[in-house]
């Protein structure tokens, strides 16, 4: 998972299972559009660096897909954007999880 503080310009860092990347495939979970890009690529040590220059919606979850030139996934990841402020307060599981006050009945056997 991947936490965006910039809506626009985004320098990525990401370690593929292999090959040759070819393009970035940008998923909007809500709206399932897809932006296919073709970014420079550049290896940095084990690492494989990109900037994605894409307009992206603030509060919004992507699917960040890198393929190589025979559409074989060589990456997936989750793309989360917020402004600067939110990132220090967000967890993984902020709004998905329901928490009630009542406790949890403990075991209802009875070892012996």
């Amino acid at each position: 998972m991947v936490v965006l503080k910039s809506l626009t310009d985004n320098l990525l860092k990401v370690i593929p299972r292999r090959g040759n990347p070819h393009n970035v495939i940008v998923q909007d979970e809500q709206t399932k559009e897809e932006i296919v890009s073709f970014p420079i690529f550049a290896i940095e040590g084990n690492y494989l660096t990109f900037t994605l220059e894409t307009n992206l919606l603030e509060g919004r979850r992507y699917k960040l897909t890198i393929t190589d030139p025979s559409d074989e996934v060589l990456y997936r990841d989750l793309l989360i954007t917020m402004s600067s402020q939110d990132v220090e307060e967000y967890t993984l599981n902020k709004d998905e999880y329901i928490f009630t006050e009542q406790p949890v009945n403990k075991t209802k056997y009875k070892i012996i």
